[in-house]
């Protein structure tokens, strides 16, 4: 889940400079369920059985506040295993050589069997 904001900058380099990258869109679309989600937006919304509204309070969705665990960064990149699982934040602006790794812990089913520090260790880029 790739959450930004309508003015945020960096969300827009991001935008261009890493979903925008081949790689990162082949694999991004070929290993998950891709969404981007405005942080602001006042719609309602559901994840797994649960429903978010807007939050004035935050002036954020409760869905990205629930992602973000109420640290209201921008962008920030959000993997899930599944709409139950514990939200997996990425806070900031990541290139391609940055986002490779957790996308591919995640991607590859590694999260099932290792930590990330563990993952690391073997882990060789190639974006």
């Amino acid at each position: 889940i790739d959450v930004y904001t309508s003015w945020c900058g960096w969300c827009k380099v991001m935008d261009k400079e890493t979903y925008g990258n081949e790689k990162v869109i082949s694999y991004i679309n070929k290993n998950f369920y891709a969404v981007k989600f405005n942080a602001e937006s006042m719609d309602s919304v559901m994840l797994g059985s649960k429903k978010y509204g807007y939050n004035a309070e935050n002036n954020a969705n409760d869905l990205a506040v629930y992602l973000l665990g109420g640290h209201m960064g921008y962008p920030t990149t959000v993997l899930l295993s599944s709409p139950t699982s514990l939200p997996a934040p990425l806070a900031g602006f990541l290139k391609p050589f940055e986002l490779e790794p957790p996308l591919k812990y995640f991607g590859e089913g590694s999260y099932k069997k290792q930590d990330f520090p563990e993952f690391m260790k073997g882990f060789a880029g190639t974006w």
